[in-house]
């Protein structure tokens, strides 16, 4: 498997954790951000997450759920910035 580094145009999801108050959508637009840079435009595409992952808990006591990955829509346009 190659890593980030080795490949030439490596694709992913920007990830990150929503601050207390943020709502989804500010949070998916704020990360977007972080990831390629101010120069890209972008405006989040509906008022909820387009589709949604839950990671099963691990360990002690096991059953439930850990987490919950959200995947909202943004359109983009402009130049991002190289990693």
């Amino acid at each position: 498997m190659e890593d980030e580094k080795s490949v030439k145009y490596p694709w992913f999801f920007p990830v990150g954790a929503k601050m207390d108050g943020e709502k989804m959508r500010d949070a998916a637009n704020r990360h977007v951000h972080e990831t390629v840079g101010d120069e890209m435009r972008t405006a989040p595409m509906g008022f909820g997450p387009m589709g949604v992952r839950q990671v099963p808990a691990r360990g002690e006591g096991g059953g439930g759920w850990h987490e919950s990955v959200f995947f909202l829509q943004v359109a983009a346009s402009g130049v991002a910035r190289s990693r």
